[in-house]
């Protein structure tokens, strides 16, 4: 709790946090207008940063919940994390999870989903939209931008999970990208 209020500028309720996680409607934004100190700006960008670790690139299974050893991360000066390897790390996170979903017992999956949805949808050719943004339309984008569009699911299967293991069973090598 401690380490919240000192890193993040609030402290949360007790049913908030436990040991080692934090509910993720607990944290709070604070507004940023002109007259914010550099000191609430660094605050307002830990806590921000610390949603993303947490709710998007190393999401658990819970889906609502955060790790706080996120915000241990982020102690220092903020600078110094792009040193550290965060795509790697999130790429093995999301294996890691993979792995743990593939056990019978296991109803969720944790990890970037995002980046599996996208991987998926880059190089197989069932159940991705037909619309996407062209090559030359991204440039300084990133990859990804590329499914930022409008889409078009008409063509593409959604009923069953047996017709997706069907079509992947089925896949040739050259329809795999």
């Amino acid at each position: 709790m401690q380490m919240c209020t000192d890193f993040a500028g609030f402290t949360p309720n007790n049913n908030d946090l436990n040991t080692s996680v934090i509910r993720m409607n607990a944290l709070q934004r604070w507004p940023v207008h002109q007259h914010s100190t550099n000191e609430e700006l660094i605050t307002y960008t830990r806590v921000l940063i610390w949603q993303l670790l947490g709710g998007l690139l190393f999401p658990s299974t819970t889906g609502n919940k955060i790790k706080l050893y996120f915000l241990e991360l982020l102690q220092g000066p903020l600078g110094e994390a792009r040193r550290w390897s965060w795509g790697s790390a999130v790429l093995g996170f999301l294996y890691y999870n993979m792995c743990k979903a593939t056990k019978a017992n296991m109803r969720n999956i944790g990890g970037c989903l995002l980046l599996l949805q996208i991987w998926a949808w880059e190089r197989l050719p069932m159940g991705r939209p037909r619309n996407v943004l062209p090559y030359e339309n991204l440039q300084d984008m990133p990859y990804g931008c590329r499914w930022a569009c409008r889409h078009n699911w008409e063509q593409s299967s959604r009923y069953t999970l047996r017709i997706y293991r069907d079509q992947l069973d089925g896949i040739r090598e050259n329809e795999f990208v």
